[in-house]
């Protein structure tokens, strides 16, 4: 006797139901983010959702939903939650906005595609390996979403301090060739009054450029290593 277990989790999609909209949203991949970030998987554009609100997140077969500390909060049919897994028909309000899980239908190709077959005297083992399985492929899906952030932030962080450098060493060089008009000026029997060397404002302004822009792209480096960092404690993976 065989048993025959049907699912595709790559049939699953959001559509907006409140405003009402045309616009559906695939699930795909291990990990989407909704907010109102253009960059954002699920981009929504209304004011009530924040810039991050929250996470879509594939645990193997499934989806769940993860709130990212958002100001309106996250509530799935009715409750708010921080974290829920997500079923056909479930609804997701985000705000004002409201969007409701789909499942695509699958035709007699898909099925037999994304069928799991087993025999009854393996029914045991089988669960067991596929349990396994989603625990080990949500875990190195969180590792890799923490190495990206870090590495993002290591990134920031590196870059601000060359730049800051940079800036640093432009101005010094500028300032160290006004003094070298001014000395000459003095030595000389003319005593004409020292003149700026060429591009000498143009330079001081691109310096100080350089060195506002590392060090706010020091401090965003160090905001978003933060975030990573408590993200991964309350993931529970190691840091």
């Amino acid at each position: 006797m065989k048993t025959e277990v049907v699912y595709s989790p790559g049939g699953m999609f959001l559509e907006q139901a409140r405003p009402a909209s045309p616009r559906h949203w695939q699930l795909e991949g291990d990990r989407m983010a909704i907010g109102r970030d253009p960059s954002s998987a699920v981009y929504v554009d209304d004011t009530s959702v924040s810039r991050h609100h929250a996470d879509l997140i594939r645990h193997g077969l499934s989806w769940s939903i993860v709130d990212a500390r958002s100001t309106n909060g996250t509530v799935v049919n009715g409750a708010r939650v921080n974290e829920a897994v997500l079923q056909p028909q479930d609804r997701i309000r985000l705000g004002q906005i409201e969007l409701v899980v789909r499942q695509s239908r699958l035709g007699p190709q898909d099925r037999q595609a994304n069928a799991i077959r087993y025999d009854v005297g393996w029914q045991q083992g089988n669960i067991s390996n596929i349990a396994g399985d989603q625990a080990n492929y949500y875990h190195e899906s969180n590792l890799r979403y923490i190495a990206s952030r870090r590495g993002r932030a290591r990134m920031l962080i590196v870059w601000g301090v060359v730049l800051f450098l940079a800036g640093n060493g432009l101005g010094i060089f500028d300032v160290l060739r006004f003094d070298n008009t001014i000395f000459n000026s003095f030595g000389s029997q003319s005593f004409n009054p020292p003149q700026l060397p060429a591009f000498f404002i143009p330079l001081i302004g691109v310096a100080a450029f350089m060195n506002l822009l590392g060090i706010a792209l020091f401090i965003f480096g160090l905001i978003a290593r933060s975030g990573a960092k408590r993200e991964a404690r309350r993931l529970g993976a190691d840091w």
